[in-house]
């Protein structure tokens, strides 16, 4: 899974507690956009260098194999939802879609949240794309990229394809 893969590779410049993981919520089942219907599973996780005496939270429990047999987990609508707090507390995003039924290469989009989406340089943001995507088992090269920003909110976007 590329969450836990990109949670091993994550460092703290600082000592402290040991890194802590947790799934804030997850979605398992089908999907349909416009006459088109797909299963599908989202998973939003979260990490953290927890001080000493910082709370550590739960999270939801993963499901068991039976549960994964029927729709479930959280409604779409709260993946889209603004956080309680009232701010976003995330640093990257990230989606990988296999359409094996449907001809054509992968793709793997790769987000993070950048101060303005005036005048960023990707360069970066591709190196971390690419990096991430290898983290998370892309074995083959990409056969084509492209790149944006958002403005509402700042989002520096990477979209890689693969074969």
């Amino acid at each position: 899974m590329l969450a836990s893969a990109r949670a091993a590779a994550a460092r703290c410049s600082t000592s402290g507690e040991a890194l802590h993981t947790w799934i804030k919520s997850h979605y398992w089942g089908t999907l349909q956009i416009g006459q088109l219907k797909t299963r599908a599973a989202c998973v939003s996780t979260a990490l953290l260098f927890p001080n000493a005496d910082q709370e550590r939270p739960m999270g939801e429990i993963p499901p068991t194999a039976e549960q994964l047999l029927v729709p479930g987990g959280a409604s779409l609508e709260s993946f889209s939802a603004p956080p309680p707090n009232g701010g976003f507390s995330g640093g990257e995003l990230y989606n990988d879609f296999d359409y094996a039924l449907t001809p054509g290469p992968g793709m793997f989009s790769y987000g993070e949240y950048v101060s303005s989406a005036d005048d960023v340089d990707f360069e970066s943001f591709i190196e971390r794309a690419e990096a991430t995507a290898k983290i998370g088992g892309a074995k083959h090269g990409f056969v084509a990229r492209e790149w944006y920003c958002t403005r509402d909110p700042a989002l520096a976007v990477v979209h890689l394809y693969y074969e």
